[in-house]
């Protein structure tokens, strides 16, 4: 296998692009404005930029990461030319925009120095390998990647070069995603499903089937329930976490300016996707995760739970007095 592979431009790609500036000009309308805090951030922060890869042996390794993170499905999906791990055809890009480079879009430039790291659903401490492997077995519904694979090694090449010359903490989690604030009421999917027919379905379809790319490979834009899409117990299948993604990162823009969601259209349109009574997806035992029940994430969708609020408001709100149990016990 070489590893020698540099990033692949097709028509497809050009097309994504054209389209993405004409959404960029139909959108720009109706954005709101970034904290000045935000903005502040984003103006001091330098972004990595791939043409910086070093041309040395360990730069082959991180343009491959490069590469699997752009084209997972090709290399690793359910009909990989390299193994048939993924259960469906999505690209790590496709959670992780720009290759993890974007911020507050499960942005990945100061993941690797995270790791090892506790993590309460698994209650135990995780390598960077590990975290990997959780993708690969819920939101791509599929096989671990081997530890001691040339793929697992490009991978985590890759994500180290995202971190060259940054600090970050333990406790902070100030680029992964962003901020939003909780609501005073629960979450309403019948409003969220009318900002998923305005906002959502031009890009992932009515049917919330995505859109594939002309020759089946993978999808231009996921799938965000059924079969193909991530599977119960993804990070993206938690109200909290979603939101902070969808509201910083949703509708997709090539060169976004502001959010396009309030906090309130967020955490709606979230509860309508993530409604499994209305949309089924890839389902996961969730009752064996999060054993270390009081720093259980609040907005984990599936119980038991340590405190005494009904599964029904861990899924939709209010997440307020959830929290502030917590606070208070700790």
């Amino acid at each position: 296998m070489q590893t020698n592979i540099g990033m692949r431009f097709n028509k497809h790609d050009y097309l994504n692009a054209f389209f993405g500036i004409v959404l960029t000009c139909f959108l720009y309308s109706c954005t709101f404005d970034y904290p000045k805090t935000e903005i502040s951030a984003i103006n001091k922060i330098k972004l990595p930029d791939t043409a910086d890869i070093p041309d040395t042996k360990t730069g082959e390794a991180i343009r491959y990461g490069l590469e699997l993170f752009t084209r997972t499905a090709y290399y690793l999906g359910p009909e990989g030319k390299v193994m048939k791990l993924a259960g469906n055809k999505m690209n790590c890009k496709n959670c992780h925009l720009d290759n993890g480079i974007r911020l507050y879009s499960n942005n990945l430039i100061e993941s690797y120095l995270k790791y090892p790291q506790y993590r309460a659903r698994e209650g135990e401490v995780l390598t960077i390998e590990d975290r990997i492997n959780n993708c690969f077995e819920r939101p791509m519904n599929g096989k671990i990647l081997p530890y001691n694979s040339v793929e697992m090694r490009a991978m985590v090449a890759y994500m180290r070069w995202l971190c060259e010359g940054r600090t970050a903490s333990y406790e902070n989690d100030t680029l992964h995603l962003g901020i939003v604030n909780l609501l005073d009421r629960p979450s309403s999917i019948e409003n969220g499903a009318k900002i998923y027919a305005d906002k959502c379905q031009r890009c992932h379809g009515a049917d919330g089937q995505g859109q594939i790319t002309p020759d089946k490979s993978t999808y231009t834009y996921p799938p965000l329930w059924g079969p193909n899409s991530y599977a119960q117990g993804s990070s993206m299948h938690r109200a909290i976490t979603a939101t902070r993604f969808v509201k910083w990162s949703m509708p997709y823009l090539p060169n976004r300016t502001a959010p396009q969601l309030s906090d309130e259209e967020a955490f709606d349109v979230v509860a309508f996707v993530n409604c499994d009574s209305i949309h089924p997806r890839p389902y996961r035992p969730l009752q064996k995760d999060c054993p270390d029940l009081p720093n259980k994430p609040i907005d984990f969708p599936s119980g038991p739970y340590l405190d005494s609020f009904p599964e029904r408001q861990h899924r939709l709100g209010p997440f307020k007095p959830i929290k502030a149990f917590y606070e208070k016990l700790k």
